[in-house]
């Protein structure tokens, strides 16, 4: 195949001194982007894909097939637990293909989802806390995000083959099924069952979450995940979504240090330069299967102390705001119907401040908060 772009006679308008080759002067290469549509084209026509891998994401599935080995592995390494034979009839379903070619070294991601969704406008509320601004570029539709990701106005992303291409693509196309769950809550939050108990676990980047859902899987509990919760509007069941616990450097519970330290695991370079480890909870804690569980308890993260101390208290619609729904399970929603599921939800469960200390003494605590 021929991977030389041709810009379209308006891109090529745009160039700057490579009018030609004339005394010796080389034409200037334009940004790969700038040939948006031919390349697209290019790349869907004649680049085939291996049979879909299948996930379960809360009530919807997600089947993605990539020509890319390391997408890939990667998406199989954080949704592995998830991997199952696929939908049946009546299912939400979204389907990822990705087609890549070697130079220009870029891929072509596209959609097959059941509802329009305007891609732009979506991308942006996913990732508003990378800063992502779209810029319009000469080609109706499509818009770029920094210097390496053109995202189509509907079902189709190119991106250049970079450090962040596949956390973009990978966290693009799971919250395309999450927002396709009307009747689920999902929340930046850990989650665990405490004897048949849910206890969601909110607090900001960096507040214990993972550290404290693993310490709880280690002591026998259900982990439902470290990072993407959903919680059913209409009965307060937790939806689990066991995505790879997402593991930073810093204290450990003593069960899971050991663990840790038993075997080999991938690991990841995030955008904000940390590197974590990826564990897959149910090969080191069998004993946290995700098991059915109603929320029960919320725990609200207030930061690391000396000392675990925690504060129990009645929510109230000041406290609503507290609560992290993701940018996709508010897409198109209703403000108000949002903001009644929050309050139901919290009108209906017992909410407490926690002060985090040692991880061990930590869980504990929440033990006894959701068993009391």
């Amino acid at each position: 195949m021929d991977d030389v772009v041709r810009p379209s006679a308006p891109v090529a308008a745009q160039r700057q001194n490579g009018r030609s080759n004339r005394g010796g002067r080389s034409a200037q290469r334009v940004p790969w982007w700038q040939a948006a549509p031919e390349l697209a084209a290019r790349i869907e026509s004649g680049r085939p894909v291996p049979p879909a891998a299948w996930y379960r994401l809360g009530d919807g599935w997600l089947g993605v097939a990539a020509d890319n080995g390391p997408f890939r592995s990667r998406f199989r390494t954080l949704f592995g637990e998830c991997a199952g034979n696929g939908p049946t009839s009546g299912d939400i379903t979204v389907s990822c293909q990705v087609r890549s070619i070697s130079a220009p070294a870029v891929a072509l991601v596209s959609f097959d989802d059941p509802e329009p969704l305007d891609q732009v406008g979506f991308a942006r509320a996913v990732f508003s806390d990378r800063g992502y601004e779209p810029a319009p570029t000469p080609h109706a539709g499509w818009h770029l995000f920094g210097d390496a990701i053109l995202a189509a106005a509907d079902r189709q992303i190119l991106v250049q083959r970079g450090p962040q291409w596949q956390g973009f693509v990978g966290s693009l196309a799971v919250n395309r099924v999450l927002r396709l769950q009307r009747d689920v809550l999902f929340f930046h939050a850990a989650a665990a069952g405490i004897g048949g108990r849910g206890v969601l676990i909110v607090g900001t980047k960096g507040s214990g979450k993972t550290t404290l859902a693993l310490a709880l899987a280690a002591r026998g509990h259900a982990f439902f995940g470290d990072e993407i919760t959903g919680v059913r509007t209409s009965t307060r069941d937790v939806v689990p979504i066991r995505r790879a616990a997402s593991v930073r450097a810093g204290p450990r519970s003593r069960a899971v240090a050991r663990a840790l330290a038993s075997r080999r695991f991938a690991t990841d370079r995030f955008p904000d330069g940390t590197t974590r480890t990826r564990v897959n909870v149910g090969g080191v804690f069998p004993d946290a299967a995700a098991r059915p569980a109603r929320v029960e308890q919320i725990v609200f993260l207030r930061g690391f102390a000396p000392a675990v101390r925690h504060e129990s208290f009645a929510a109230g619609p000041q406290e609503a705001r507290l609560l992290t729904p993701l940018a996709c399970t508010l897409w198109e929603v209703a403000p108000e119907r949002r903001v009644m599921h929050l309050l139901s939800l919290l009108a209906g469960v017992r909410c407490a401040f926690l002060d985090v200390g040692e991880p061990d003494a930590t869980a504990r605590a929440i033990e006894q908060l959701v068993e009391a």
